[in-house]
């Protein structure tokens, strides 16, 4: 059977790209594992070990709020990933620091079976949401505000997954913006299209110039997220 043969990464001050080969097909193989993997000072393994976050579901599952699982509950389906939440929390607007050092690991995953070794996750959890109606829309109470409600973060059954092989280690990289005499950073305004639309919902509706007003004010913490390294480096 076949076996991942090498894996690479490379990033800026945001986002990481790691891509894999392998040597030949990989049966039974649904996709990949990608776990991120903090080092200490000496390039060493810390304890801080995450999960990459993944927003595609299986078929029969859907995923109608955007929340994002790891790639343990819906693994990658092809041989690269960009790691989007290398520098943001998944939910929220809070950053995580620069000049850290990491490296990755990449595992294949299949449908759990005797001989394997079960890939660890849970069940749906339920969440606070916003009720929509049939269009998607927000249902608006009596109040004026959307009528919140308690919901799977996706529907369809958790599909067992294990482990079809061991786990490859990538090179280890640098997240940083200095790269010798020059400084390079880079906003966030495309790549988060999607969690900004998530993020202007989380209380069910978006109100009237509520993006304007955000990217307007220096100290709103989503305008600062969208802004990246940019403006501070500017500052500099």
């Amino acid at each position: 059977m076949g076996k991942i043969t090498s894996v690479r990464a490379y990033a800026n001050n945001e986002v990481a790209y790691i891509a894999w080969d392998i040597d030949d097909r990989i049966d039974d193989c649904l996709g990949f594992e990608v776990t991120r993997i903090i080092l200490d000072d000496q390039g060493n393994d810390t304890a801080d070990r995450v999960k990459c976050a993944a927003w595609v579901a299986f078929k029969g599952q859907r995923n109608p709020y955007w929340l994002p699982q790891d790639t343990g509950v819906w693994p990658i389906q092809k041989m690269s990933w960009r790691d989007l939440t290398l520098r943001k929390k998944r939910r929220g607007a809070e950053r995580r620091p620069d000049e850290v050092r990491v490296r990755y690991e990449v595992r294949p995953v299949g449908d759990v079976k005797p001989g394997l070794a079960p890939v660890p996750g849970q069940a749906p959890r339920t969440v606070t949401v916003a009720k929509r109606d049939s269009k998607g829309k927000p249902v608006i109470g009596a109040n004026g505000k959307p009528v919140m409600i308690q919901d799977k973060e996706y529907s369809g059954q958790r599909r067992e997954l294990g482990y079809l092989g061991p786990a490859v280690s990538s090179n280890k990289i640098h997240v940083t913006r200095h790269r010798g005499k020059f400084h390079s950073t880079f906003t966030n305004g495309i790549l988060a299209a999607q969690w900004l639309g998530n993020v202007l919902l989380e209380d069910g509706i978006v109100g009237p110039n509520e993006l304007i007003e955000k990217l307007e004010d220096p100290a709103d913490p989503h305008r600062k997220y969208l802004a990246g390294d940019v403006l501070p480096l500017l500052r500099e």
